[in-house]
């Protein structure tokens, strides 16, 4: 087999190699040849999305399904990824107050970064408890 799940390295190289497929696949036509935005601003925007993936990715393979863990780590893996969509929501408003001209709409953005972080701790609560809602439960109650 060519990529192995239990090797945390494939999961860094499919993570690198999605988001360079994303990039030339979808973020180069549509917003370079299309909406005619410049190269390295796009190449940004991907790059800190790919980052923060990159930083998830080892949490992820942790919450995986193995051979002794057969269901995996559904809460695990659900607190993970609103974790990765802040970050990357962060990073996007970060690179957006970083790009626009002094005074033209910053103190919105400063303040949408400044509420972010509350909003990301209830997303990762929400998921959190969803994710142990949706799990099944034994007949006793007790929840496995």
């Amino acid at each position: 087999m060519l990529i192995n799940n239990d090797r945390l390295s494939h999961w860094y190289a499919i993570s690198i190699l999605g988001g360079l497929g994303w990039f030339f696949v979808v973020w180069l036509p549509v917003f370079h040849f299309l909406f005619k935005f410049p190269i390295a601003g796009i190449a940004l925007c991907a790059a800190s999305l790919s980052v923060g993936q990159l930083v998830v990715t080892p949490w992820l393979f942790s919450a995986r399904e193995t051979a002794q863990n057969p269901k995996g780590r559904i809460g695990q893996r659900c607190v993970a990824i609103a974790i990765w969509v802040g970050l990357s929501m962060e990073l996007l408003l970060l690179y957006a107050v970083l790009a626009r001209p002094s005074h033209s709409g910053r103190e919105f953005l400063f303040s949408c970064m400044a509420g972010s972080p509350v909003f990301i701790a209830l997303v990762v609560y929400v998921a959190y408890k969803t994710c142990l809602w949706m799990r099944p439960i034994k007949s006793d109650g007790v929840l496995h």
